[in-house]
């Protein structure tokens, strides 16, 4: 079940991306549309059904252009290319010197880092990545800061889903704030230099990073490991 749930996501997060870079869509109502030709008619059950689609369309396009805005310039380019100048693989792979395997498991990775925005949803290993963080404590409080005026009655928008995403949106903010707090201190331990370090080049292996604080491995491991620790709580509550 669980995997059959994380394909849906993946096809849903491609079909959002196609749907971002296609210049032909006429594209969806924007809310201000919307309040005109809906607001007084939700009470027609019809109406409402197309009304939460439209909404949920708009928010699928805030949290795609939040995803595509915390990705590395380099994935930002692979799907300009891909899903807006529509190249296939081999053209591809020329144009941004990545072998064909590689832009396969980049095409996954990046399916699954737009879902997880759709879904609001962060995991324990983004935890170093600090610009995709920001991207969905932005995300999150664009969003709340607009349902008064995309649906101030409650009549799409649940109680409980408003309750969720509030106190998601609280955990990731102190999430943010606690790595904020971290890298803006004077780093005089340890424990601070690889933390920053690992901020600085979330990519790279432990193996790296040793080398640019000048420790062990098994050194760096143990003190990403217990940050981590540390900030799961706020992703995993």
């Amino acid at each position: 079940m669980h995997k059959e749930k994380m394909e849906f996501s993946l096809m849903m997060a491609d079909d959002a991306l196609r749907q971002h870079f296609d210049d032909r869509r006429d594209g969806c109502c924007t809310f201000t549309q919307i309040q005109k030709t809906c607001r007084n008619l939700l009470s027609v059950d019809n109406v409402r059904r197309v009304y939460a689609r439209l909404l949920k369309m708009e928010l699928n396009q805030r949290a795609v252009q939040a995803a595509i805005q915390s990705l590395p310039e380099e994935k930002q380019r692979y799907l300009r290319l891909k899903y807006k100048q529509e190249k296939g693989g081999i053209a591809l792979s020329l144009a941004l010197h990545v072998s064909v395997a590689q832009l396969n498991l980049w095409h996954r990775s990046i399916l699954e880092h737009v879902a997880q925005f759709m879904l609001y949803q962060l995991r324990v290993e983004d935890i170093f990545f600090y610009k995709k963080i920001v991207g969905m404590v932005q995300l999150l409080s664009e969003t709340l800061a607009c349902f008064s005026r995309m649906e101030p009655d409650g009549v799409v928008i649940t109680e409980a889903w408003l309750a969720a995403i509030t106190t998601r949106h609280a955990d990731y903010r102190m999430l943010l704030n606690s790595i904020e707090e971290l890298l803006h201190r004077e780093l005089g331990t340890l424990h601070e230099r690889i933390v920053a370090a690992k901020f600085a080049h979330p990519y790279e292996p432990s193996c790296l990073i040793a080398r640019k604080c000048h420790v062990d491995d098994a050194v760096v491991s143990r003190h990403l490991r217990q940050f981590t620790d540390a900030m799961a709580e706020y992703i995993t509550s």
